[in-house]
């Protein structure tokens, strides 16, 4: 499986040196990685010739140069009467791992350092933490648009303090982030969304727009859904005896896609997030790259969730937003 070729989880080296200490790093901030000695970049086999020794000096290196100690094995594997040296680097769970006092991830396959956002990122999943976990500053909130939801969808009359600390929104006796976002004051700027229409499939002439800020994440999504049902075209189609509605944009796509970006955005980025409607399509724009761990080609397949906020998410799956099924992306592809 390593001979394909370098990628964001496989990095080729001729021979060991301390350079590979930062991909060690980056794997077990991120995600699984093998380290792959005895091979140039364009595929060439070279081989490893003193296998003990050069695994010797990478695992000092490893133990004296990464704080803390991730969890690493090696396999020897013989390819045409050559030995290849592969370092297999797993996920830590005590984030960050650092080399010389710096975290470090991949980018596609290069090795880059995180920057102050991603490191503190990294911190709270060494805490088992995340932003939404955080005790917010703000804590006059009110939370009228949620109760309402919660008495249309489950019946519930009163969102009691007992209940906020049920759904993990109050930490002893404060509001946290999560419980911010929820809320009617909302007053975190990370939290902005852009509504954009525009008139044809180029950016040079918008014909609505709309800020949503200081609202309630919940308030968001269903004013997402007003804008979309304000602007796609919907038409007819007959299939047999009788008719289908049809929009431009399927509706259980676009659905999909502004609960994803709302469940599982980086609050911790200030930049707004956008939806851009276009004549020919809808381009939705994020924050923050994919949760710590989750592949691209993971998310794109779809069948792995991973909820960047879980409190959030948890919300969501009860007022039946979403699902928990890992369906979401599958769900848009078709």
């Amino acid at each position: 499986m390593f001979l394909n070729g370098e990628k964001k989880n496989v990095e080729y080296k001729l021979e060991y040196s301390k350079t590979i200490l930062k991909t060690v790093s980056a794997y077990a901030n991120f995600h699984d990685g093998i380290i792959v000695l005895g091979i140039r970049d364009d595929g060439t086999i070279i081989g490893v010739n003193k296998i003990e020794e050069t695994k010797l000096n990478i695992e000092n290196a490893i133990n004296d140069a990464i704080i803390p100690k991730p969890y690493y094995e090696f396999e020897v594997h013989p390819v045409e009467e050559l030995d290849l040296l592969v370092v297999k680097v797993y996920k830590g769970d005590h984030t960050p791992y650092t080399y010389q006092n710096r975290a470090y991830m991949r980018r596609d396959t290069a090795t880059v350092q995180v920057d102050a956002t991603m490191n503190q990122n990294l911190i709270l999943e060494g805490r088992n933490l995340s932003f939404e976990d955080l005790i917010s500053a703000e804590q006059n909130l009110t939370f009228d648009y949620f109760n309402s939801l919660m008495k249309k969808q489950l019946k519930i009359t009163t969102l009691s303090d007992d209940l906020l600390k049920t759904l993990g929104l109050i930490e002893g006796s404060k509001y946290n982030n999560a419980a911010v976002l929820l809320s009617d004051e909302n007053p975190l700027k990370s939290s902005v969304v852009q509504l954009v229409a525009f008139s044809d499939q180029s950016v040079n002439r918008i014909k609505d727009k709309i800020t949503l800020d200081s609202c309630s994440l919940l308030q968001q999504f269903d004013e997402c859904i007003s804008f979309y049902k304000k602007h796609i075209n919907v038409g007819e189609i007959i299939e047999s005896a009788y008719r289908k509605t049809v929009e431009d944009v399927p509706l259980i796509a676009y659905r999909e896609a502004v609960a994803n970006m709302l469940v599982h955005r980086d609050y911790s980025v200030a930049v707004d997030a956008r939806i851009e409607m276009f004549s020919d399509r809808i381009e939705i724009i994020s924050p923050g790259g994919l949760p710590i761990g989750l592949l691209s080609e993971e998310f794109i397949e779809g069948r792995i969730s991973k909820a960047r906020n879980r409190k959030i998410a948890d919300v969501f799956l009860r007022l039946k937003i979403i699902e928990k099924l890992a369906t979401g992306i599958r769900r848009i592809k078709e």
